[in-house]
Protein backbone atom coordinates (compact mmCIF):
# COMPACT_ATOMS: atom_id res chain seq x y z
CA UNK A 1 0.00 0.00 0.00
CA UNK A 2 1.30 3.40 -0.92
CA UNK A 3 0.68 6.35 1.46
CA UNK A 4 0.06 9.71 -0.12
CA UNK A 5 1.48 12.89 1.45
CA UNK A 6 -2.07 13.88 2.48
CA UNK A 7 -2.37 10.66 4.54
CA UNK A 8 0.89 11.05 6.44
CA UNK A 9 0.85 12.01 10.09
CA UNK A 10 2.04 15.48 10.85
CA UNK A 11 3.84 16.21 14.05
CA UNK A 12 2.44 19.11 16.02
CA UNK A 13 4.19 21.25 18.59
CA UNK A 14 2.00 21.05 21.70
CA UNK A 15 2.25 24.02 24.01
CA UNK A 16 2.93 23.66 27.72
CA UNK A 17 -0.63 24.89 28.41
CA UNK A 18 -2.13 22.28 26.10
CA UNK A 19 -0.20 19.51 27.86
CA UNK A 20 -1.56 20.71 31.23
CA UNK A 21 -5.17 20.96 30.06
CA UNK A 22 -6.09 17.30 29.54
CA UNK A 23 -9.58 16.22 30.70
CA UNK A 24 -12.20 13.54 30.10
CA UNK A 25 -16.00 13.35 29.98
CA UNK A 26 -17.91 11.83 32.92
CA UNK A 27 -21.46 12.36 31.65
CA UNK A 28 -23.54 14.05 28.98
CA UNK A 29 -27.20 14.75 29.62
CA UNK A 30 -30.23 16.99 29.39
CA UNK A 31 -33.02 17.88 31.71
CA UNK A 32 -36.01 20.10 32.17
CA UNK A 33 -35.92 22.48 35.13
CA UNK A 34 -39.46 22.82 36.48
CA UNK A 35 -38.71 24.31 39.92
CA UNK A 36 -35.90 26.18 41.66
CA UNK A 37 -32.83 23.91 42.03
CA UNK A 38 -30.19 24.54 44.66
CA UNK A 39 -27.08 22.59 43.73
CA UNK A 40 -24.32 22.13 46.28
CA UNK A 41 -20.65 21.55 45.52
CA UNK A 42 -19.85 17.91 44.77
CA UNK A 43 -17.49 15.91 46.96
CA UNK A 44 -15.20 15.09 44.06
CA UNK A 45 -13.56 17.56 41.69
CA UNK A 46 -15.08 18.17 38.30
CA UNK A 47 -16.75 20.81 36.20
CA UNK A 48 -19.96 21.14 34.25
CA UNK A 49 -20.49 22.89 30.92
CA UNK A 50 -24.14 23.94 30.49
CA UNK A 51 -26.20 25.47 27.70
CA UNK A 52 -29.92 26.11 27.22
CA UNK A 53 -32.00 24.30 24.63
CA UNK A 54 -35.44 25.85 25.30
CA UNK A 55 -37.04 28.37 27.63
CA UNK A 56 -35.31 30.76 29.97
CA UNK A 57 -33.88 30.65 33.45
CA UNK A 58 -31.62 32.37 35.90
CA UNK A 59 -28.34 31.05 37.26
CA UNK A 60 -27.06 32.45 40.57
CA UNK A 61 -23.47 31.61 41.27
CA UNK A 62 -20.78 33.37 43.27
CA UNK A 63 -23.11 36.25 44.21
CA UNK A 64 -23.92 37.04 40.56
CA UNK A 65 -27.01 36.33 38.46
CA UNK A 66 -26.90 35.24 34.82
CA UNK A 67 -29.82 35.07 32.40
CA UNK A 68 -29.95 31.64 30.80
CA UNK A 69 -31.59 31.38 27.37
CA UNK A 70 -30.95 29.59 24.08
CA UNK A 71 -28.11 31.03 22.06
CA UNK A 72 -24.32 31.06 21.88
CA UNK A 73 -23.84 31.40 25.67
CA UNK A 74 -22.47 28.59 27.82
CA UNK A 75 -21.77 28.37 31.55
CA UNK A 76 -18.88 26.46 33.06
CA UNK A 77 -18.74 26.01 36.79
CA UNK A 78 -16.64 24.13 39.26
CA UNK A 79 -16.68 23.73 43.03
CA UNK A 80 -19.34 26.41 43.52
CA UNK A 81 -22.85 26.29 44.97
CA UNK A 82 -25.43 27.50 42.49
CA UNK A 83 -29.17 28.11 42.18
CA UNK A 84 -31.05 27.60 38.90
CA UNK A 85 -34.53 29.13 38.57
CA UNK A 86 -36.83 28.54 35.59
CA UNK A 87 -38.54 31.69 34.29
CA UNK A 88 -42.11 31.91 32.93
CA UNK A 89 -42.60 30.81 29.33
CA UNK A 90 -41.76 27.67 27.36
CA UNK A 91 -40.29 24.72 29.32
CA UNK A 92 -36.73 25.44 30.49
CA UNK A 93 -34.47 22.66 29.22
CA UNK A 94 -30.71 22.63 29.53
CA UNK A 95 -27.93 20.28 28.45
CA UNK A 96 -24.67 19.62 30.19
CA UNK A 97 -21.36 17.87 29.85
CA UNK A 98 -19.64 16.89 33.11
CA UNK A 99 -15.87 16.74 32.84
CA UNK A 100 -12.99 15.77 35.09
CA UNK A 101 -9.37 14.78 34.96
CA UNK A 102 -6.01 15.14 36.56
CA UNK A 103 -5.31 18.44 34.82
CA UNK A 104 -8.79 19.95 35.11
CA UNK A 105 -7.76 22.44 37.81
CA UNK A 106 -5.18 24.02 35.49
CA UNK A 107 -7.70 24.22 32.66
CA UNK A 108 -10.32 25.93 34.85
CA UNK A 109 -7.72 28.27 36.30
CA UNK A 110 -6.62 29.25 32.80
CA UNK A 111 -10.25 30.03 31.87
CA UNK A 112 -10.85 31.82 35.21
CA UNK A 113 -14.24 30.13 35.64
CA UNK A 114 -14.64 31.08 39.31
CA UNK A 115 -14.77 34.78 38.39
CA UNK A 116 -16.23 34.35 34.88
CA UNK A 117 -18.47 31.27 34.48
CA UNK A 118 -20.30 32.66 31.41
CA UNK A 119 -18.86 32.30 27.91
CA UNK A 120 -20.22 33.44 24.57
CA UNK A 121 -19.04 31.76 21.39
CA UNK A 122 -19.48 32.66 17.76
CA UNK A 123 -22.44 30.61 16.47
CA UNK A 124 -20.12 28.45 14.33
CA UNK A 125 -18.06 27.50 17.40
CA UNK A 126 -21.13 26.96 19.61
CA UNK A 127 -22.25 24.20 17.24
CA UNK A 128 -19.69 21.59 18.40
CA UNK A 129 -20.62 21.12 22.08
CA UNK A 130 -24.35 21.35 21.28
CA UNK A 131 -24.03 18.35 19.00
CA UNK A 132 -21.79 16.31 21.33
CA UNK A 133 -24.90 14.87 22.93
Amino acid sequence: MRISPAQMLRQVAVSADARRLLWHVHAIGAGQVTAVQTIRVLDKPGAQLVWVETGRGELRIGGKAYEMRPGPKFWLYHMQDRVVTPLPGPPFTNHSICIGGLCLEAWLERLDVIANPEFEFAPAHAYAPRHAR
